[in-house]
């Protein structure tokens, strides 16, 4: 097994894709918490979408 350090900014950058896609097409207020983990208000995208299901 080797290990080897976590490069932040590589994950980054790999997630900010991500992050434009839901804002364009799902949430358009969203917070990053840090490289694949946002925060986003639940009410109005279940709402939109018609439940949490």
């Amino acid at each position: 097994m080797r290990m080897v350090e976590r490069d932040l900014a590589a994950e980054a950058r790999r997630f900010e894709p991500v992050i434009r896609r839901v804002e364009e097409a799902v949430l358009p207020r969203l917070e990053v918490i840090g490289p694949g983990l946002i925060a986003a208000p639940a009410r109005g995208a279940s709402r939109y979408w018609g439940g949490e299901q």
